[in-house]
Order: C-alpha cells, then sequence, then structure tokens
C-alpha cells in the first residue's frame, strides 16, 4: 500500500474536529482540477460523523473517475456506522457503465461495511452481470469475487459456474445476513 495524503491526514482527522474538515473540504471540493478534489476528498480520511459521510456519498457523483475512486479509497478509512454510505456505492460497483477500477474500490470499501447484506447481494449481482463477451471485466470479476469471499468465507471457484454458486449460496444464506444486519442496526439505535 503507498502512503497517500489521506494516510498523512488519518492522524490529523482523529484529533481535529470534523466539522472544520467539512469545512475545508466544502471550499477546496469546488476547485476545477480533480487533482485538487482528490486532495480534498482524501483529508476527510478516518472521519467517523453521519455529516462527513454524507458529504463523501455526494463526491461519490463527481464527475472525473479519478475523484470517484478516491472517494471510495476514503470512505473504507471511515467508520459508517449507519451504513450511508451502503446504497450509493452499491448502485455505483453494479453499474456497468462505470470504471473498473472506482468499482472495485467501492467492494472493497463495502467490504468494511457495517452492513453485509446489501453489499454481498450487489457483488453478486457484480459478478453475475458480467458475460463471456467482457473479457475487459473478467479479471475485476475474479478481483470482486477475492472481496465477497474475504466477507463471507466462502469460495466457489473462478469458472464460468462461479456466478450461478454463488447465487444458489445467497438464496439459502441471505436471511441470515439480514438478521445480523438487523440486529446491528437494533444495537446502533440503542447506543443512541
Amino acid at each position: 500500500m503507498r502512503i497517500t495524503v489521506a494516510m498523512l491526514f488519518l492522524a490529523l482527522a482523529q484529533d481535529k474536529d470534523e466539522a472544520v474538515l467539512r469545512a475545508a473540504f466544502a471550499r477546496d471540493f469546488k476547485a476545477k482540477e480533480a487533482a485538487k478534489r482528490v486532495e480534498a476528498v482524501e483529508k476527510l480520511a478516518a472521519c467517523t460523523e453521519e455529516k462527513t459521510l454524507e458529504a463523501l456519498v455526494a463526491a461519490l457523483k463527481d464527475p472525473d473517475k479519478a475523484v470517484r475512486k478516491a472517494v471510495a479509497d476514503t470512505i473504507a478509512t471511515c467508520r459508517d456506522g449507519a451504513g450511508l454510505a451502503i446504497k450509493p456505492m452499491c448502485a455505483a460497483l453494479t453499474d456497468k457503465k462505470e470504471d473498473p477500477p472506482f468499482r472495485y474500490a467501492c467492494a472493497k470499501a463495502l467490504a468494511k461495511a457495517s452492513y453485509r447484506t446489501e453489499a454481498v447481494s450487489a457483488m453478486i449481482d457484480t459478478i453475475s452481470g458480467i458475460e463471456n463477451k467482457d473479457f475487459h471485466l473478467h479479471e475485476f470479476g475474479r478481483d470482486v469475487t477475492i472481496v465477497l469471499e474475504g466477507i463471507t468465507g466462502e469460495h466457489f471457484n473462478y469458472a464460468k459456474n462461479t456466478p450461478y454458486l454463488w447465487q444458489t449460496w445467497w438464496k439459502e444464506t441471505k436471511a441470515k445476513y439480514e438478521k445480523a444486519d438487523e440486529a446491528k442496526r437494533a444495537e446502533l439505535k440503542k447506543a443512541k
């Protein structure tokens, strides 16, 4: 892993008031240059407040693919207890029009999500949506499958029938994941 600006700000983010970081982000993210928007995003690494996650989720719609990837990478460093980033990142992961490196960054961030049902479902949908003719997506599909294996602890190989095996497993297992997510949400409500 290379050292990024995000890592340098990791320690600062823990000590600084996130409201100050968000204000700087709001100002810096207006830059025309994609590299400056990436820097603005990376300053939010390791943040924990819902308002910060909301700002990052909104940045997932940036027109530049490098910025969107930086947003997904940064979300992976944050604690998203409420699961605010899950739906938008699942949508990006399953969107064939999106850039594969961005989609893969979303998969890696979803692997760290508090709630697993939507993330696992999106990953299975993603690998199931890759057709034989999509040669440019085969490696991406394998990489997403590896992330999926890390989340679930399951392994079904990397062959043509892999998506089918995952779909079958998911039909049998999804209720268990939904129940676990429901318990986590109930615990979060009690803590508030």
